[in-house]
């Protein structure tokens, strides 16, 4: 408590950007969900879940160890494809509206489009290893917004079925990380971060503010 009280308020702020994975719990639209169900619908699928974003971060340090930081990420998107083997599927409702795959050619392909968009707040505590290098730990909250379009196509055609949809989470988060420190109040920062819904490498640049 003593540290706490007598140590020295700093301010920082800092941009960067770095590389998204999707995991499984926002890779699928409710569509895609409700036609992968169904036997023998779903012959493959090819994911693209590496995605690059930008992020601003603005955190409080009271001192050198202990920080609570604010992040906005954006900017990432990603896609996936999935193949439709519709043989025999029939009659099926999809979003809303009851389509019957029998009357469609036997092979077809969903398309889905996402961005995302997210919040983050955390608490970070540092540990020096050297004169210039700091490592780190986070733990925090996780607010992503996921904004996708679900696309059926017909062979050689345009779009079929379209459906937009909005999936939004607050899920926990965590990330390792270091800080290089060579020059006295910018900080480059290399970090892995895990939640619920995406796995994220970044690089930051940090710079202090007194």
């Amino acid at each position: 408590m003593p540290l706490l009280a007598s140590a020295e308020v700093t301010w920082t702020g800092g941009v960067g950007a770095g590389q998204m994975i999707v995991l499984d719990g926002i890779k699928q639209s409710s569509t895609e969900k409700q036609i992968a169900s169904i036997p023998g619908v779903m012959s493959s699928e090819s994911i693209e879940d590496k995605t690059t974003y930008k992020s601003f971060s603005l955190g409080r340090c009271w001192n050198e160890n202990f920080c609570v930081e604010g992040a906005y990420l954006w900017g990432a998107h990603f896609g996936t494809n999935l193949a439709i083997n519709n043989v025999g599927v029939g009659v099926v409702n999809v979003g809303g509206s009851q389509i019957d795959f029998g009357t469609l050619p036997a092979n077809l392909t969903m398309r889905r489009e996402a961005d995302v968009s997210a919040a983050q707040l955390s608490a970070l505590w540092k540990v020096p290893v050297s004169d210039y290098v700091d490592v780190f730990g986070r733990v925090g909250l996780y607010d992503y917004n996921v904004k996708t379009t679900a696309k059926i196509l017909l062979p050689g055609t345009s779009i079929f079925l379209a459906e937009e949809s909005e999936d939004r989470g607050t899920v926990p988060m965590a990330s390792i990380g270091f800080d290089a420190n060579f020059l006295k109040k910018l900080t480059i920062r290399v970090e892995g971060q895990k939640t619920g819904v995406v796995s994220i490498f970044s690089v930051l640049f940090v710079y202090k503010i007194k």
